[in-house]
C-alpha cells in the first residue's frame, strides 16, 4: 500500500468515529476543534509579543530628542534646549518636552513638522486634551 493510499484510509477512519459515534463522537470532535482554535490564537499571540515590543520601543526613540552631550556648546541658529516634564491631569500622568530654541533655524521638536510659538501646547490630534486649561481652573 502507499503512503498515500493509507493516509487517506486513516482520514476516513477518524472521520467515520467521529461522525458515526452517536452524540459522544460530535462533542470530541468539537472539544478538539476548539482546543486547536486555542492553541492557534496563543501561537498568534506568542509570536507578534517580539514585533509589538519593537514596535513600542521605535516610538519611544522616535519621541527622544537625541544623545544629551553633556558639554559646554555655545548656543547656535540650529541649537535649542529642552527638558522632560511630566505633571499629573485629572489622575493621568502627562508627559512632555519643554523647547526653547537658540535661533530662528532650530529643528522642530521629534513628532512636529514646525515650531510652535512661545506657550503653545502642541498635542495629538485625537486627544482630549487640546490646551492647557484657563488659569485656577482644572
Amino acid at each position: 500500500m502507499s503512503r498515500v493510499r493509507t493516509w487517506v484510509r486513516d482520514l476516513a477512519l477518524g472521520a467515520r468515529f467521529a461522525v458515526t459515534g452517536g452524540r459522544r463522537g460530535w462533542t470530541r470532535t468539537i472539544l478538539t476543534a476548539i482546543g486547536v482554535g486555542l492553541g492557534v490564537c496563543l501561537l498568534l499571540a506568542a509570536a507578534s509579543v517580539p514585533h509589538l515590543l519593537d514596535s513600542r520601543d521605535d516610538r519611544v526613540a522616535g519621541r527622544t530628542a537625541g544623545p544629551v552631550v553633556h558639554l559646554e556648546v555655545k548656543p547656535s541658529e540650529r541649537s535649542f534646549l529642552y527638558a522632560e516634564t511630566s505633571t499629573l491631569y485629572r489622575g493621568d500622568t502627562v508627559k512632555g518636552m519643554v523647547v526653547r530654541p537658540d535661533g530662528g533655524r532650530a529643528p522642530a521638536p521629534p513628532g512636529l513638522t514646525k515650531r510652535r510659538g512661545p506657550a503653545r501646547w502642541p498635542s495629538h490630534p485625537h486627544s482630549r486634551i487640546s490646551s492647557p486649561p484657563p488659569k485656577g481652573r482644572c
